[in-house]
């Protein structure tokens, strides 16, 4: 089971692409971090729009390791997705 050290807020100095919806995470907007250790297989480390983030918060870990990625953007409102294909689009 994997062990969580980090779970923090920060400000991007670059931009980043969140683990969870897979669009851009802007220079300048705040952001979630999180790291951990998994045994076996060594450290690792997340970034995550806080809004998507948010969506994560009653997950366990049984939730965690057997969530499909490519259907998070399915936990998305229609104006969510919009909102950051403009923001992506903007660049």
């Amino acid at each position: 089971m994997s062990v969580c050290l980090t779970d923090e807020t920060r400000k991007a100095r670059k931009d980043h692409r969140c683990y969870l919806c897979n669009f851009k995470i802007h220079k300048g907007e705040v952001y979630q971090y999180w790291s951990g250790v998994h045994p076996g297989e060594g450290y690792w480390s997340s970034k995550a729009h806080q809004s998507c983030r948010a969506k994560t918060n009653k997950w366990d870990w049984e939730d965690w390791e057997n969530h499909v990625w490519d259907y998070f953007r399915d936990l998305l409102s229609a104006e969510e997705i919009e909102y950051r294909k403009l923001m992506e689009a903007g660049e």
